[in-house]
């Protein structure tokens, strides 16, 4: 099959590879659409870094965020046959480590594997993972159900801010649907800070009740004016970069929460401790999802969560290593209209 193989950092080429094979309890997928993520940009750019950090296997396929049709089921599979349209879980726990034995969470299993390697024609996944789509959900729409489960999986985590004002930092694709489930949540008010233009219009479409250009305004003072001083009682950094960890303490209310979600240029960031201190602030880190899946696709296949909205372009795989060049540059050279884009392999 034709795969979009990582090779060195940056360094991306389109290949044949050995088609992939379904285990007894797996299954083969024809992949319809797939989503660039953040974390897949952030290996792209320090592929020598992840590695000595996770167990990656050549050769390096990127992509997890996927959706296809069943075109092979493994001896033991059930539930499941060729030709159903499906939507796959990349995050498998193991289910035997000792933080699976005591609380069952995904994102926390201490030999996670993640069934990815969507950047090509075929991917294979465990049965227990894959979720059938309803016939009138698009590929394209189904392929945002990994990235929204995340997100509902940190809201699990910080809380829903009924009634109190939320601020959300940094409007990627990640931020961006955090606008919309927090505006979905009951928030009182959803802040969002970005430096876009293309940006700051989606959080608009989003639901977002007010937005902060970072470029021409201090999101900071502009803040404390809408809550009148209180601050935001829960905030979201997808950004994690000095800059944006600092604001985040410093915008948050007394007695808030502030949830890191992202995985920063640097291994080490700063807080302003007094902050943290004084306003016995939450610090919470989130990374992925766990439990959360279904309700996120239940979420989307109802139209309550509308991500299609964020699709700036469909590309196929041949296009794939220079989109994923002009994306891994970041900054102008038309990256700045971008928010999402969908390959179709």
């Amino acid at each position: 099959m034709r795969a979009a193989v990582l090779r060195g950092e940056r360094e991306v080429k389109l290949e044949e590879v050995a088609d992939p094979y379904p285990g007894p309890r797996e299954v083969l997928v024809r992949v319809r659409a797939a989503g660039i993520c953040g974390s897949d940009l952030h290996v792209y750019r320090h592929l020598r870094r992840m590695r000595e950090r996770t167990a990656m296997v050549d050769p390096v396929i990127l992509g997890h965020e996927y959706s296809g049709d069943v075109i092979g089921v493994g001896s033991e599979v059930d539930g499941l046959r060729i030709g159903d349209r499906v939507v796959v879980d990349p995050n498998s726990a193991c289910g035997e480590c000792p933080t699976c034995r005591q609380g069952g969470v995904t994102a926390l299993c201490e030999r996670l594997r993640i069934y990815g390697s969507a950047f090509a024609e075929m991917a294979v996944a465990p049965s227990r993972n894959a979720y059938r789509i309803a016939p009138t959900s698009t590929h394209d729409d189904a392929s945002y159900t990994e990235p929204l489960s995340c997100v509902l999986r940190a809201l699990d985590l910080v809380g829903a801010p009924t009634g109190r004002t939320a601020a959300v930092i940094g409007c990627g694709p990640a931020g961006l649907l955090f606008v919309q489930m927090l505006s979905l949540s009951g928030a009182t008010r959803v802040l969002a800070i970005a430096r876009r233009p293309a940006s700051l219009l989606a959080a608009k479409r989003m639901g977002a009740h007010g937005v902060i250009d970072a470029t021409t305004e201090d999101p900071g003072g502009r803040i404390a004016e809408v809550t009148r001083g209180t601050g935001a009682a829960v905030v979201i950094d997808t950004v994690g970069s000095r800059e944006t960890t600092l604001l985040a303490a410093a915008v948050a209310s007394r007695g808030g929460s502030v949830c890191l979600y992202s995985l920063p240029p640097a291994d080490e960031v700063s807080f302003a401790a007094w902050h943290i201190f004084e306003k016995e602030l939450r610090i919470l880190g989130a990374n992925r999802n766990s439990g959360t899946f279904g309700r996120a696709l239940a979420l989307i296949e109802s139209g309550r969560a509308t991500p299609g909205l964020l699709t700036s372009r469909t590309i196929g795989l041949d296009d794939l290593p220079d989109m994923l060049s002009l994306l891994g540059a970041g900054g102008g050279n038309g990256r700045s209209a971008i928010i999402k884009v969908v390959v179709h392999p």
